[in-house]
Formats: structure tokens, C-alpha cells, sequence
């Protein structure tokens, strides 16, 4: 026969066990988002589901549309679809499919949220880049509708719900029409976490650091033994790049020389899977800003000229801050190492921001 205390005591143990599983409050957002690689979580049912997920990278999904007119936004999503698609390995992509990867519940948690999906036919998966698009929008977007009915306290209006997101920057809010369209765009509207840098490859700080104090290195061994810190600042603001987020990370060695490496250098900093229309804007609108930053004596839309001007007014401010004697040990690679900097830099602002409003 077994002790009495013994049973009390797997009792207790068995209840203990019960109650380890931490139940959140209804509502509650936890995360920073997909471009930190925290996305942002809300309690549902008493679990954390995700209101956002990229999927894994797969660089075979960075191919230029075959549309070759297809929008900036749309070609995000046609991206997007190919991220997923690979992402479920050999299951069919499908309403059903979509919610519970983005969700990321484990199967046995998954049974609540699939059955408040809607019921009414939605779109189905296709074949051609058009069908994909249409197919990968209206799977997030009735995702997202459902998150919003059946997750957010009953008694505050989803649209208006505002919660602070702990584990997150101070202070950070987040409003639930976030969740549905971040950023409206000339072309309609794209969710916060599907932006073209979203190609992200990230790195440790322990990474990117021996990264950084290469490039530092062996660029101020090109600039020399000069006393002003701004040009050898402005040399070096080439080697900041953001290693932990893009697919394309340029070398020392990549900085260009001749005409042509220029344009092989705003080739590839400019996404593939954009369509050749897209790519045609952001060059021409990359160019424009370039004008912006080196204003050309000549307004022209030659890409030499441009490319040319913007070198020979670096070579200028760099000489006019030397010192008597002072030399800069590779003059022309320094201006070369400044410029591609400022084009790196643009080419950011170029894929987070200015495609999405058209400049």
C-alpha cells in the first residue's frame, strides 16, 4: 500500500507541473519587430502568436520578376511568397498553412486560431507571378483581420488598441493598425515588416567588429598620415555598412575605379528581385541624389558626367583641409573609398524609403 504523504506529495507535483505553462494576459505584445529579428508577438487564447514572419533567406527567391513593369510593393510580395512557399517545404501554401507558420504555435496549440479562419473561399495559390501576389496578400491579409478579431480584449476596439511592447526599445508603442498596413506606398500599402530589407543576414557583434577594424585598416593605410580626423572620418564611413542586415556586403576591394565599376556597383546594390522598371527608377533617382549631394556646374543626366563631378568635388574638399606638407598616400582611391560610401548610404534610403514614395 502506498504512504498517504506520498500520494499528497505526487499530487502537488503533478499540479505544480500543471500550472509551470505561463498563461499570458489577453492582448498583451511582446517584440521589436521582423527587421530586428524580434517580431512582434500578441497573447491569444492564452499563447503567443506572431503577427509578423518573414521565413528563412533564400537567395534563390532574390530573381529579377518576369513582369518587367511590376511595382516596387508587388514585388516585394512576389518575393515575399517565395520566402514562404520555401519555407513550408513540401506543403501546399493555403490560408490555413500561412496562419500557422506566421503564427509559429506548435501544432497541438494551433487548433483555436485555424478555426477562427474564415470559412468563404479565399484565393488560391497559382502559377503565374500575378496569381502569387494576389494569392500571398490575401492570406496575410486575412490573417491579420483574424488576429485582430479574436486576439484584442473585447472590450477595446482593435483599431484604436495601443500597448506598450515589453523586451523592446523604452517607451516603444505599438498601434494594431501597424499590424495591418505599415507603410502606404505609391502602389498600395506594404505591412512594416516587408521592406526591402528584409534580406537580412545576421551577424554577432563579435562578427561584424574584426569585419569593421579590417576595412578601417586597410583603408587608413591608403589615406596615410594626415592630421584631419573629418577626411579620414569620411574615408572610413565606408566600412559602416550594416553587414547583420544585407545580402550585399561590398569589400574593401569592391570600391570602384573606372566608369564601368560604378555601374557595377549600383547594380548590385540594388535588389535583383526588383523588376527592370523598378531598377531603372531607383538608378535614375540614385543618380538624382547624387546631383543632390555634388551639384554639377551642368545639369545632366550622363552617368560619367555625374560620377566624374561628384569625384572632382571630394578631391577638392579633401585637399583643402591637408595641412602644409601633408599628402594623402592614395589620393584617388580615397576619393573613390568616399563616394562609394555616399552611394552605399543612398542606396539605403533608395530601398527603405524612397521607392515606397517615389522620391
Amino acid at each position: 500500500m502506498v504512504p498517504l504523504g506520498w500520494v499528497i506529495l505526487a499530487a502537488c507535483a503533478s499540479l505544480a507541473h500543471c500550472q509551470t505553462e505561463t498563461r499570458c494576459t489577453e492582448g498583451a505584445m511582446h517584440g521589436q519587430g521582423a527587421y530586428w529579428g524580434d517580431p512582434i508577438r500578441i497573447c491569444c487564447n492564452g499563447d503567443w502568436v506572431n503577427t509578423e514572419r518573414i521565413g528563412k533567406i533564400y537567395e534563390t527567391c532574390n530573381v529579377e520578376p518576369n513582369i518587367t513593369n511590376l511595382s516596387y510593393e508587388d514585388s516585394m510580395w512576389l518575393q515575399y511568397h517565395c520566402y514562404v512557399s520555401k519555407s513550408l517545404l513540401l506543403e501546399p501554401l493555403n490560408l490555413s498553412s500561412y496562419a500557422a507558420f506566421v503564427s509559429r504555435l506548435p501544432k497541438s496549440r494551433q487548433g483555436y486560431l485555424l478555426s477562427q479562419l474564415p470559412t468563404t473561399p479565399v484565393k488560391n495559390d497559382g502559377d503565374s507571378e500575378l496569381e502569387r501576389i494576389q494569392a500571398i496578400k490575401s492570406y496575410w491579409n486575412q490573417y491579420v483581420e483574424t488576429i485582430k478579431e479574436i486576439c484584442f480584449p473585447k472590450n477595446v476596439s482593435a483599431d484604436s488598441f495601443v500597448t506598450n511592447v515589453t523586451g523592446g526599445f523604452p517607451g516603444k508603442v505599438v498601434a494594431s493598425p501597424e499590424l495591418q498596413i505599415g507603410r502606404s506606398c505609391s502602389n498600395g500599402g506594404i505591412p512594416n515588416f516587408l521592406s526591402t530589407t528584409n534580406n537580412m543576414k545576421f551577424m554577432s557583434s563579435r562578427m561584424i567588429a574584426p569585419c569593421r577594424a579590417e576595412c578601417e585598416f586597410k583603408i587608413n593605410q591608403l589615406v596615410g598620415n594626415i592630421s584631419s580626423n573629418i577626411l579620414r572620418h569620411n574615408a572610413t564611413l565606408f566600412c559602416f555598412q550594416h553587414p547583420w542586415r544585407d545580402l550585399v556586403r561590398l569589400e574593401v576591394e569592391d570600391i570602384p575605379d573606372t566608369i564601368e565599376d560604378y555601374h557595377g556597383i549600383i547594380r548590385k546594390l540594388i535588389p535583383n528581385y526588383w523588376s527592370v522598371s523598378v531598377k531603372r527608377d531607383a538608378t535614375e533617382n540614385m543618380l538624382s541624389h547624387i546631383k543632390m549631394q555634388y551639384p554639377p556646374k551642368t545639369d545632366s543626366s550622363d552617368f560619367k558626367y555625374i560620377i566624374d563631378n561628384a569625384r572632382e568635388i571630394i578631391l577638392r574638399e579633401m585637399r583643402s583641409v591637408l595641412k602644409g606638407g601633408e599628402e594623402i598616400a592614395n589620393e584617388k582611391f580615397v576619393v573613390n573609398a568616399i563616394l562609394t560610401g555616399s552611394i552605399y548610404r543612398l542606396s539605403q534610403y533608395v530601398q527603405s524609403h524612397g521607392m515606397c514614395n517615389q522620391f
